[in-house]
This record gives C-alpha cells, structure tokens and sequence, in this order.
C-alpha cells in the first residue's frame, strides 16, 4: 500500500449522513411564539397588505418552533387566503412577525415592535 491510499485511511468518515444535523437540531431550544398586541396585529395586516409584487422585502416569521428571517420577492399577496408568496415560499398571516421593504423609507417599516422612532419635536 502506498503512502497516499495509507492517508486516506485516516480521513473522517461519516457513516450516518445527516446525523450531526439532526443531533444539531434536536439540541436547539424552540422559541415561543411572541403574542402581538391589537395595535401592532393591526399595523402589521396594514403592512401586509400594502405589498405590491415584485416589491423587494424581509419577513421575520415562525416555522417549526423558531423564527427565521429570510428576503425576497413578493410574488403574491392572497388576502383571502391569508397568505404571502416570497419568491417560493408560502407564508400564512398567522406566522409573520416583522416585515420590511427596501423600497420604503425607513420610518414606514413595521419591524415587529411598537417603538416611534420619530424624533420629538
């Protein structure tokens, strides 16, 4: 046997194919799903629904114990439904938490809280 094929002897080997992931996600703690008072519910269905495809935006939203956050593009906005469409991605009303465009000043984002951060005069 030579040297190089000796070496490989020694390189890690993963017998279970996605076990570490696994073991990775079963140690995670879930979060709780944080309440929303009627005022911010109400500034966030506002938000929502003042979505117009092809508007470039970050959602914060509860998937399977967690929040994500992930960025996109709005694809579709079914108030029917209750549903958003970021690129493939479907998400009920129910779930969001924050949503943000980069096609809006700043002061217009709702992000998940009910802090003004305009200056006082």
């Amino acid at each position: 046997m030579d040297d190089r094929d000796r070496g490989r002897l020694f390189l890690p080997f993963a017998a279970l194919v996605g076990f570490e992931d696994l073991v990775k996600k079963q140690t995670q703690t879930p979060d709780r799903r944080r309440e929303r008072s009627d005022e911010e519910n109400e500034l966030l269905s506002r938000r929502v629904l003042s979505l117009r495809r092809g508007m470039q935006i970050r959602v914060t939203f509860y998937e399977d114990g967690f929040y994500r956050t992930c960025s996109g593009t709005v694809r579709r906005v079914e108030a029917v439904f209750r549903t958003l469409t970021l690129d493939s991605r479907v998400l009920s009303f129910d779930d969001l938490y924050a949503v943000e465009t980069v096609d809006l000043p700043a002061e217009l984002h709702y992000n998940g809280s009910n802090t003004d951060n305009r200056e006082e005069p």
